[in-house]
């Protein structure tokens, strides 16, 4: 019992607690749901998005500024994902005024280097909420790979340890490391096999949480500083849009649902003529 207390505190009390109950609730973080979209015919690895498959993939294209909880990035990205029962086929465009390498701008070259010390483009795939195992893959303009496996999060092994067995291609729409020249962008196709993930298969359904983030360098010169952009919006009533670890925050990831691809313009007329015909027969 609450002798000592008035009614009027009782319930100043309770009009508090239901306060700090609204903003707990508005604090919870809400992630956009995504499509990988299967497909009977796999895209042509030539860093040429051109190919007409990734016309079934769903247009990532609302990238944000880092920890920014919605700006705008400096830069336009997009991102498309597909997959079938071997592999994830992944596809990336990014614009850039000036294409710089880790490997130009630090010295940073080759297989799992720190390729994030120039511009380039990654993706991080949980494929489960309940562990905390993820895997990081990056890609640079020069063509080069890092490929990872954390068992918590930056520092879990075995790190750039683990060896995918991905493969990828790209093209440069520009010169890379060359600052004389004025670049419009670079795109990456890659394929990764579900065997990476330790999986045989994958159900239509199923849901990991993902991102696609990325560095981009000089791409308004003379600015060295890096442009960061992520493609989650991250959580919008949190400080720093609750990026604390960065691109390695999986608590504000997205969620990337395998599932078929939508019907096309033309496979609808097809469908609608098979029932008008079915039903003409049947009189």
């Amino acid at each position: 019992m609450n002798l000592g207390k008035s009614p009027f505190t009782l319930a100043c009390t309770a009009m508090l607690i239901i306060g700090l109950m609204g903003e707990a609730a508005q604090a919870v973080f809400n992630p956009i749901r995504f499509e990988a979209r299967k497909v009977t015919t796999p895209p042509t690895i030539d860093g040429n998005l051109s190919d007409p498959v990734w016309g079934q993939a769903e247009l990532m294209d609302e990238f944000y500024a880092y920890q920014s909880g919605g700006d705008p990035p400096a830069a336009e990205t997009t991102a498309r994902i597909l997959w079938d029962d071997d592999n994830l086929y992944l596809a990336f465009e990014m614009t850039d005024a000036d294409i710089r390498s880790s490997c130009g701008l630090r010295g940073q070259c080759g297989k799992d280097a720190n390729l994030f010390q120039g511009d380039v483009i990654e993706l991080f795939v949980r494929e489960s909420t309940s562990s905390p195992t993820y895997h990081e893959f990056e890609w640079s303009p020069l063509g080069e790979e890092f490929d990872a496996r954390f068992d918590r999060v930056r520092f879990g092994s075995p790190g750039t340890g683990w060896e995918s067995g991905m493969s990828s291609a790209v093209q440069v729409q520009g010169t890379a490391d060359d600052p004389s020249d004025t670049d419009t962008g670079w795109t990456v196709e890659s394929v990764i096999p579900l065997a990476d993930f330790e999986l045989s298969s994958i159900d239509i359904g199923s849901e990991w949480r993902f991102t696609v983030a990325r560095y981009d360098f000089y791409n308004q010169p003379p600015r060295s500083q890096a442009e960061l952009m992520m493609l989650t919006l991250g959580d919008p009533d949190a400080p720093n849009a609750g990026i604390t670890s960065g691109f390695h925050t999986y608590e504000v990831y997205d969620i990337l649902e395998f599932a078929v691809p939508e019907p096309s313009s033309a496979m609808l007329l097809a469908l609608s003529v098979l029932v008008i015909v079915s039903r003409s027969s049947r009189r």
